[in-house]
C-alpha cells in the first residue's frame, strides 16, 4: 500500500492497491497549479484514497475539476474530475516511494 504526503508533513494519505493508470499532463491548469512543465499522475479508484492525517483544501480549478492541496505548504496531492466520480488522480511525486 503506497503512502504519501505533502512537503510540510501536515497531510498524510494511503492508497489501497496499485494504480489503474499513470501518465503525464501538461495542460495549462496543471502547469500553473504546480509551477512545473509537466505533472505525473496516477489514477486509483476514489475509495482507495484514505487520508491518514489532516484534510486537504479543495479548489475547483475548472467547471469539472477539483484539486486538493495542503492548506499550509500548498502541495497539490489529488485531482477529481466530475465526469469520473469513482476515480481519483494522485500526484506521483507526493508518494513516499
Amino acid at each position: 500500500m503506497p503512502d504519501g504526503g505533502c512537503l510540510c508533513g501536515r497531510l498524510r494519505y494511503r492508497l489501497d492497491g496499485p494504480p489503474l493508470d499513470a501518465g503525464y499532463c501538461h495542460c495549462t491548469i496543471c502547469r500553473r497549479s504546480t509551477g512545473a512543465p509537466v505533472v505525473a499522475w496516477g489514477t486509483w479508484p476514489a475509495a482507495a484514497l484514505r487520508w491518514l492525517q489532516g484534510q486537504p483544501r479543495p479548489f475547483d480549478s475548472s467547471a469539472k475539476g477539483r484539486r486538493s492541496f495542503c492548506p499550509d505548504c500548498g502541495t497539490q496531492l489529488a485531482f477529481a474530475h466530475a465526469d469520473a466520480p469513482t476515480l481519483v488522480d494522485v500526484t506521483l511525486a507526493s508518494l513516499d516511494d
